[in-house]
């Protein structure tokens, strides 16, 4: 008889995150160096700003989503961006922009974890 493994909702949630992640990752390595910031139309974004828009609302969802008194209408989308992830680069290569996406998304999937499905649901 197979063994099932039970997973909660978070998990499976954290699980969806991480795939999610990883296949940014994998399309932004392939993206040249030479290509991560060309624009391809004025006011597009470039890869690295679409990168950088990646992280800087997944640290803003993981921390207002792990704050006690979390509320999503409590600030505009650009206050909560300065608020959690003013800290964001601006610059930065390919290599560092792949750092970046990887180390966040640890962080914040610790972040949720450790704040627990209970608390995701309230």
């Amino acid at each position: 008889m197979a063994t099932v493994t039970q997973t909660t909702l978070l998990e499976e949630a954290l699980e969806a995150w991480g795939d999610a992640r990883r296949g940014v990752v994998a399309e932004l390595s392939n993206v040249t160096a030479r290509d991560v910031d060309f624009r391809p139309a004025p006011g597009a974004r470039s890869v690295a700003e679409l990168v950088r828009h990646v992280v800087e609302t997944a640290v803003m969802w993981s921390g207002e989503l792990t704050n006690p008194k979390g509320d999503f209408t409590r600030k505009s989308f650009p206050a909560f961006i300065k608020h959690y992830a003013g800290q964001v680069g601006r610059n930065g290569t390919k290599t560092q922009l792949i750092r970046l996406l990887k180390a966040t998304h640890r962080q914040g999937a610790r972040q949720i974890s450790d704040a627990g499905e209970v608390a995701m649901l309230q």
